[in-house]
């Protein structure tokens, strides 16, 4: 129910992709009752390289995490993958200050994929901050909240840091179809 509410609200504001990190039940979810102003596109999937186990070992650990792909209804589709499916292979950040830290090469990539270099980018789950963190050193205007206090004071932290360091700067490399790249 509250998840259904958080992407209403998105929904009025985005105007073009929502790309969410979502269970599989969400996603399943959104696709049977897209929120009003949208429609449900794909499911993708980050299959993760080396994800953390299942740590009570009862049952086997998920090595993938669904990615609920949505559009806004009254825009043209487009995006800058090309034919490419909706699969993106990341290692899983084993190091994060967060539970659920997402590794920020797979943010580069949503953010490559989805955004254009003008687009603002809205994250309101933003946990420990990865996707305010790339789109900030790729020129993005970026926003991001949390219901969680503690979540808010670790983003803040990390970009602090990241702005006192400067803007990385963000130039993508020709490579094949299928991979990204940065030059420096």
């Amino acid at each position: 129910q509250e998840i259904g509410l958080a992407f209403d609200a998105m929904s009025r504001v985005v105007s073009r992709w929502i790309i969410a990190t979502v269970a599989y039940q969400h996603a399943a979810g959104l696709e049977a009752s897209p929120p009003s102003g949208s429609r449900f596109v794909r499911c993708g999937a980050w299959t993760k390289i080396a994800p953390v186990p299942q740590m009570n070992a009862d049952r086997p650990g998920m090595g993938w995490e669904a990615i609920a792909i949505l559009h806004a209804d009254d825009e043209k589709m487009r995006w800058n993958g090309g034919g490419r499916s909706a699969v993106w292979t990341h290692r899983a950040e084993m190091n994060g200050e967060y539970p659920t830290q997402k590794p920020e090469p797979l943010i580069n990539d949503f953010i490559s994929d989805f955004a254009d270099p003008s687009d603002d980018i809205l994250d309101p789950f933003m946990g420990s901050g990865t996707t305010l963190l790339c789109g900030w050193r790729r020129g993005h205007r970026v926003t991001g909240c949390d219901i969680r206090e503690a979540a808010c004071e670790i983003a803040a932290k990390r970009i602090e840091q990241a702005m006192r360091q400067g803007r990385m700067p963000f130039v993508p490399v020709p490579t094949r179809k299928d991979q990204t790249a940065l030059g420096f």
